[in-house]
């Protein structure tokens, strides 16, 4: 069970944890790093990461470039298209 959390900056969390056990009583500490935008947030007014993209999406970007370079702007089926008015 977590027993403690604590922010050391924006992307780094120091994390305490102790068995759940009261015979065991191990006690664990470790930490959760953010390092990469793996997809930007889908929200129109989303406050932008300081963060670089995750390789996978650093090469949705760039393939996605290319495509738009040799198709014009015909999409992808799997692309995010922009939503209307009616939606």
């Amino acid at each position: 069970m977590k027993r403690t959390s604590h922010l050391s900056h924006d992307h780094l969390r120091h994390d305490s944890f102790n068995c759940t056990n009261p015979v065991c009583s191990a006690a664990f500490t470790g930490h959760t790093e953010l390092t990469g935008v793996a997809s930007p947030s889908g929200l129109p007014h989303a406050r932008p990461s300081d963060l670089p993209p995750s390789p996978a999406h650093a090469r949705e970007i760039a393939q996605r470039a290319h495509r738009m370079q040799q198709n014009g702007n015909q999409p992808d089926l799997l692309d995010a298209l922009p939503l209307t008015a009616d939606h």
